[in-house]
């Protein structure tokens, strides 16, 4: 039996669109998927909001960084390049400045002048300076982004030095704040101490 199409082709025409309309109101959010990639939302722990810190001309709020597409837990020694040595150089620099260091010599005789390059690129200078900066480093040959970073929050904490607006807004925030804080505190009492025990320990 075949099916018989009416002569008046305008009005299967128009019942089509009629049908193709009613389609899309019921559906078109569904359909819109199937046609375009839709970005995905982001979850409220991974948007990063401005966070207010201390400062010495008072509070301050701060915009954080775009998220991080750095590995704050990869181990950086001698002979590794990339993102993750540019900002450690970084905060070697920042650690020896709090310190008003302008030199180091290491137990193999080597003398280091700071500020080093940040060139991303772990050579003898970013060794040294990793001697000078990080006791981690000395114990277990390596350090990571992540423990470079407690290092220097606890310094900056203990020089009276300001909070670094680097970190605002990076995946262990809040563990950096506190290590600021007691540095600050410590520092305040005028006491040095084994940083790497409090901070690794």
């Amino acid at each position: 039996m075949r099916l018989k199409l009416p002569k008046n082709k305008t009005y299967l025409y128009l019942g089509l669109a009629a049908a193709a309309l009613g389609t899309y109101f019921l559906a078109g959010k569904d359909l819109k998927k199937l046609f375009k990639r839709e970005r995905p939302d982001f979850t409220p722990d991974e948007t990063p909001q401005p966070v207010i810190v201390q400062t010495n001309q008072g509070p301050a709020l701060i915009q954080p960084p775009k998220a991080e597409s750095l590995n704050i837990d990869k181990k950086l020694i001698k002979g590794t390049k990339g993102i993750e040595v540019e900002k450690l150089q970084q905060i070697i620099n920042v650690i020896a400045g709090a310190r008003k260091t302008t030199s180091y010599k290491t137990p193999g005789g080597y003398t280091v002048k700071f500020p080093i390059s940040s060139d991303g690129s772990f050579g003898n200078n970013t060794q040294a300076g990793a001697f000078f900066s990080f006791d981690v480093f000395k114990n277990q040959g390596f350090v990571t982004l992540d423990q470079a970073r407690k290092k220097m929050a606890y310094i900056l904490g203990y020089y009276g030095k300001p909070f670094p607006s680097a970190l605002v807004g990076t995946k262990n925030y809040n563990k950096y704040q506190d290590l600021y804080k007691a540095g600050e505190i410590d520092g305040s009492k005028g006491q040095q101490q084994k940083l790497e025990t409090f901070i690794f320990g």
